[in-house]
């Protein structure tokens, strides 16, 4: 979060590493990220979720119906 914010993002990819000393270093930041690895290790929908984060920042409380309810 603080790597997207520092850059001025409000959406994006950041690539990490763990340093040999546990920490995680920062890469890079990816205005335009692509999910396809991380999609291949997950069983979420990342692209639900990532539609799902951009309508409830877009659209007031309680103004669009969930998946569920459509």
């Amino acid at each position: 979060m603080r790597a997207a914010a520092a850059v001025g993002a409000d959406y994006a990819g950041v690539d990490v590493i763990q340093a040999p000393d546990g920490r995680f270093l920062v890469l890079e930041v990816n205005s335009m990220p692509a999910w396809n690895g991380l999609q291949k290790v997950t069983r979420l929908r990342i692209s639900d979720h990532l539609v799902d984060a951009f309508l409830d920042a877009a659209l007031p409380a309680g103004g669009r119906k969930t998946r569920e309810e459509a």
